[in-house]
């Protein structure tokens, strides 16, 4: 026992000095902690929270310095809360489809009806570009090769065609086609024939009194919105007129949405109108001049619109390398389901009939198109700049 006691001491003994020397390192790391500092726009603080409300500080006093009191802030989070709360009522509107009653749907095997399948041939040459569906019954296969929808590269919209004002409004969903969508339409275009871009000298004139008209903006009023497309919006642009405000709309569907701000509250639709000229986002939409706006697309297609002729012509498009599109510009550029134009902007040293282009793409090239010249020199500079995709160029 005497021996056992004797080892426990001086254990206890051994042990002692090293439990002093973590509490001077316990000690040690207390200094240092008191010892640190916090820096904000060269201002020391002793606490990590001082140096916060400092931030916050600051914060308040760019809002109140921008004209955003406390109060302001408060009004405008509840002006947005109650748009958020009601769906505008203005713009396109879809139609109700009737849903007509009728007796409960039964099974094939019940009603008696053959059962069909469809198969898809794969055995198509151009798979992509040229997809054949059969169906098979019992009976044998059915030719449905009358009755087949056409489908074009990478699902667009047609083959390059140009396209009127009334063939955009066709290819809508039937449900966003009114009675007199086309009427309405031809009608809008003969007024934006009428308008003309504001002077650039006067735009720049007019930038000195940014703040006194950022100030007079508002979002409160129902008039200031509408519903200009179907779905998600992926691209905006205003007509340069000084006189008359058109905002036009790219959705992620293909559709191009053109509204009359000032339109007449009576007029149907509220002044918008709707065209499907794409298939895919439309990533991109630009006035050129008063009278032409160019849009582009996912799906590879870059757009003009000629408002005098109220017709959308197809001025450029990606192709793969089959050799059946080998006299199109376009031609070997298109690499497949991870290739599309990701971002288009006019040159401006040229916006004539046949502008010239700039393109970047989601592979990360850069492309310029001259569209004045000869489709085998048309593409004059087409480099990869970077291993991800390209938003923007200037």
């Amino acid at each position: 026992m005497s021996s056992r006691r004797r080892t426990t001491r001086q254990q206890v003994k051994l042990a002692s000095p090293v439990a002093n020397e973590d509490s001077d390192d316990d000690d040690d790391h207390q200094v240092r902690d008191d010892e640190r500092t916090y820096s904000f726009d060269g201002i020391d603080y002793k606490t990590y929270q001082d140096m916060v409300n400092a931030k916050r500080k600051r914060n308040q006093q760019v809002l109140a310095d921008l004209g955003f009191s406390e109060n302001s802030s408060l009004k405008l989070s509840a002006s947005i809360i109650r748009a958020k709360s009601k769906t505008s009522q203005r713009g396109i509107h879809g139609k109700r489809q009737k849903v007509e009653s009728g007796s409960r749907r039964k099974s094939s095997r019940i009603s008696g009806e053959q059962s069909s399948l469809v198969a898809l041939d794969y055995f198509v040459p151009n798979w992509n570009t040229d997809n054949s569906v059969v169906k098979v019954t019992e009976r044998g296969v059915e030719d449905e090769n009358e009755d087949k929808i056409p489908t074009f590269f990478k699902g667009r919209v047609n083959d390059g065609e140009d396209l009127s004002l009334e063939e955009a409004i066709d290819l809508n969903e039937p449900k966003w086609i009114s009675d007199d969508a086309a009427v309405s339409a031809r009608s809008f275009q003969q007024e934006i024939t009428e308008l003309h871009a504001g002077d650039t000298n006067a735009r720049m004139h007019s930038l000195k009194n940014i703040d006194t008209k950022f100030q007079e903006l508002s979002i409160d009023g129902e008039e200031s919105v509408a519903k200009v497309t179907p779905d998600r919006i992926y691209s905006v642009s205003t007509h340069p007129s000084e006189t008359r405000m058109i905002a036009c709309a790219g959705d992620k569907q293909g559709y191009v949405g053109m509204w009359d701000v000032d339109a007449s509250p009576s007029e149907k639709n509220n002044g918008v109108h709707l065209f499907r000229v794409h298939s895919r986002p439309v990533c991109c939409l630009e006035w050129c001049a008063s009278d032409s706006m160019v849009s582009a697309s996912y799906d590879g297609t870059v757009r003009r619109l000629n408002v005098e002729s109220g017709t959308f012509h197809q001025i450029f498009a990606t192709y793969d390398d089959n050799s059946y599109y080998t006299e199109e510009l376009g031609y070997g550029l298109d690499q497949g389901y991870s290739y599309w134009i990701q971002y288009v902007t006019t040159d401006p040293r040229y916006q004539g009939s046949s502008p010239s282009l700039f393109m970047s793409t989601s592979t990360g090239a850069a492309i310029h198109v001259d569209l004045r010249v000869s489709e085998a020199h048309g593409i004059t500079f087409n480099e990869p700049l970077s291993e991800k995709k390209i938003n923007s160029l200037r």
